[in-house]
């Protein structure tokens, strides 16, 4: 059996091109993750009435705050990335079009 590549470009090229927003918004929205599970837990200790309120309350809030961070850090990431690929593709049209950014 015939297996063909669809992309021909090599990784680090990939990579290159890329840069390393992708990779950023990648371990932020890792750290979102574990901000939403802590979320979760600190949730259902407010509502299961077993430990003390403050510490859910103090746990909830937090986590809450962390993964909103996160996800906005993550999204501006991947912004940067959306922004920095634009260019290059304007850029490589013609060089009145670069100078038009």
């Amino acid at each position: 059996m015939n297996c063909q590549l669809t992309n021909t470009a090599s990784i680090s090229a990939l990579r290159k091109q890329a840069g390393p927003s992708p990779i950023a918004s990648g371990l932020w929205l890792r750290v979102a993750f574990i901000g939403a599970s802590a979320f979760a837990v600190g949730l259902m200790q407010l509502l299961g009435g077993e430990v003390k309120v403050l510490p859910a309350l103090a746990l909830t809030v937090v986590s809450g705050l962390l993964t909103a961070f996160s996800v906005r850090r993550a999204r501006g990431a991947l912004d940067v990335a959306d922004d920095a690929t634009t260019a290059v593709e304007l850029s490589a049209r013609s060089p009145a079009s670069a100078l038009a950014i």
